[in-house]
Order: C-alpha cells, then structure tokens, then sequence
C-alpha cells in the first residue's frame, strides 16, 4: 500500500474465481457476461476485466463505449458489449475498436448505418427490447419493424436480442414471467423473419438466482461475481464470497469525558469518559453519510460503533477504554478475526442496494489486487 494513503480497498482474485464458478455451476451450459459496468462495481474496472477474461467468460459487459474502450486499450479481446444507450457521436469508436453495442431504435439505425458506411465496419448489435423495463430498448410490441429492417441492412450483423428484468431480485415476482414471454415473442418474430438464431439473453444477477427460466443463451452477472447479493430478500442459494474490502488507518485517538459530543450536529453524546479514534475517511471516499450512529468497524479483534456524523473525509469510532494508536489498521467492510461486516448489511441500514456503496466508493481508493 502507498504510504501516503490511509484508506485503500483489497480486492481478492482467487474470491472472484470461486464466485464465477459458483455462477457457472448454477448456470451449466449457459455463457457467461461479466459486468463490469461503472469501475466494475468499484472493484477495479481494468484489473478486474482482465481477471476475468483470463477466467475465460464469454464476454464483458459495459455501459458506456469509454468503458469498453479503456479494456481494448488494455488488451482485452474478449468480446466486448456495451449495454447503455450509444449516441450517434459514439458509434465510430466502437466500430474501431470492435465492441458491440445496444441497437434501440429505428432512428438509432441510421445512425449506425452512416457511421458503417464512414468506418468501412459492420456494427456488432444486440437488438435490445424493452419488455417492460421502460428505460432503454424497442418497445416489445413495436419491436418487429427494427428486426424487419435490421435483418435487411447490409450494415449491421445482429449478434444478439436482449432485455432486462425489473423485478427479478427478488423471488416470486410474476411480472419476470411476463417479460420472459415478451422478449419470446420477439425472438419468435426474430425467426420467422428468416434470422439466424442469435445470442437470446435476459438474466442479471436475480434472474440467475430465482428465475431459470430467464437463463436463455447467455448470462449477466454484476453482484454475484463480486460476492454480493443483490437484495436482502434475495435467496442465499450459492455459496459467494465477497471480492472487495475496505481499510483504513487511525489518524488520531483522544479521550473525552462523559457529558461531550462527538461531530456535527452534536449527534451523539458520551454516557461516560471514553476514547474516540478518528479515521480519515468519509462520503467523500463514497462511505455514505447515512451511516452515522448506525454502523460499526474493526479493530484488534472487536468491533467498535461509529458515532457522531460521517464527515466528508473524517469518521469518529468510541473504541471505550481501548485507545487505539495513530497508523493502526481499521476494518470498514470485510472479514476481521471472528467479525465480518458485509455491504449488504450497510445497504439495508441505507435502505438502499448494495451496489450503491460498491460503484461509490471513490476511484482514488487505491486497490490492491491479490
């Protein structure tokens, strides 16, 4: 670790191995698209796209054509999809660098179609439809005037069709079913149009976990490669192990008597005299300021409460009549001894997704990669 940073973040190869198998176990037959989207959850966009395309998964999924760029400029071969909306300015680059990407629209053919034309390339597309999701996508029942003219440029080689569930990380959701046959009408359209069967896919990581039936071709782990669960009522049904953890260093410890107030606000009040350390990290770094009086970290063993307000590069941590000293290490999310503290915990304190926390913690953490 660099000496001039007191937070850092380890990330642990040999865990995301074991959760892409566990994926594969659950999925056999079926390929593999490694999200890494937005730093790759915070995990480390490059390090870890390259990680996984010496896994061997069947390809990279990104949401802006930077992303994939970046991977290209790194030596990524893998092929390489890029998930979001492309503006017309985008399509060049990822003709040059051969990364496929979303077709949504027929106007968003012509724009394909003119920059096919200037690069001398064909555009690598996945037709994506929007089966009820209503964010990006040809809608489901007005998708067949899309296929239709796709299949009749000389523009555009269709590699794929593809959604997304909006309900899926969750169990028993009945609208998952109803998008499953949404995107089957297409793909029926698809083929009796005279297409060639393409790459059919729909599960992210819910879908893998409660939905089989969304397995089609090929699917899209983000959370469950990085060893997270995507909701707290998602079920337990693989044996994951979190890839990220989060360190940081004491900068100061004092002791305060009973009666004093800790942070802004004077949000937290000592019932007695008591040691307090101070950790310089914050929201700033992406450990959010909805954590404070609610959340704990580790040290020498135990677990001490965070108090005070979560400032925007400092936290307070009440270590009691243990007074840690200045350099000594603190565990926010990971493993310590017997403890552990998971960011799906700290996402339910947020009400919020573990995701959340993962794509925020700021990518000036330095991560070392073992």
């Amino acid at each position: 670790m660099d000496s001039l940073h007191h937070v850092w973040i380890e990330i642990s190869f040999s865990n995301l191995a074991h959760n892409l198998e566990q994926i594969k176990q659950h999925t056999p037959g079926k390929k593999i698209l490694g999200i890494v989207k937005k730093n790759a959850y915070g995990h480390g966009l490059v390090e870890v796209g390259k990680r996984l395309a010496k896994l061997d998964v069947d390809y990279l999924g990104v949401i802006y054509p930077f992303e994939g760029i970046q991977l290209r400029d790194a030596g990524v071969e893998k092929p390489i999809l890029v998930l979001g909306a492309t503006l017309p300015t985008d399509i060049r680059g990822c003709l040059d660098k051969g990364l496929e990407f979303s077709l949504l629209s027929m106007d968003h053919l012509s724009a394909v179609e003119k920059a096919s034309v200037a690069s001398g390339n064909k555009g690598r597309v996945h037709i994506k439809i929007d089966t009820g999701m209503n964010r990006i996508g040809v809608p489901w029942n007005r998708s067949e005037a899309l296929i239709k003219a796709a299949l009749a440029s000389k523009h555009v080689e269709i590699i794929g069709l593809f959604s997304h569930l909006a309900s899926a990380d969750t169990p028993n959701v009945g609208f998952s079913k109803v998008q499953v046959d949404r995107l089957q009408s297409a793909v029926n359209y698809f083929e009796s149009a005279g297409g060639k069967k393409p790459l059919i896919h729909l599960a992210a990581s819910g879908g893998i976990l409660h939905y089989p039936e969304t397995h089609f071709d090929m699917v899209r782990p983000g959370h469950l490669l990085y060893g997270v669960y995507p909701d707290h009522e998602a079920e337990r049904s693989l044996d994951l192990r979190p890839v990220l953890s989060l360190h940081a260093r004491v900068a100061f410890t004092k002791k305060i008597d009973k009666g004093a107030t800790v942070g802004y606000g004077q949000s937290w009040t000592a019932t007695k005299s008591t040691h307090i350390s101070t950790v310089p990290i914050g929201y700033g770094d992406g450990y959010p300021r909805g954590l404070r009086n609610q959340c704990q970290v580790m040290a020498r063993g135990q677990l001490f409460p965070v108090v005070g307000s979560v400032c925007m590069d400092q936290i307070m941590v009440d270590t009691g009549e243990i007074q840690l000293e200045p350099g000594e290490e603190v565990v926010l999310v990971g493993r310590h001894g017997k403890h552990s503290i998971k960011v799906e915990e700290l996402a339910k304190v947020l009400n919020t997704v573990p995701d959340d926390l993962l794509s925020g913690f700021h990518i000036d953490i330095p991560r070392n990669f073992s």
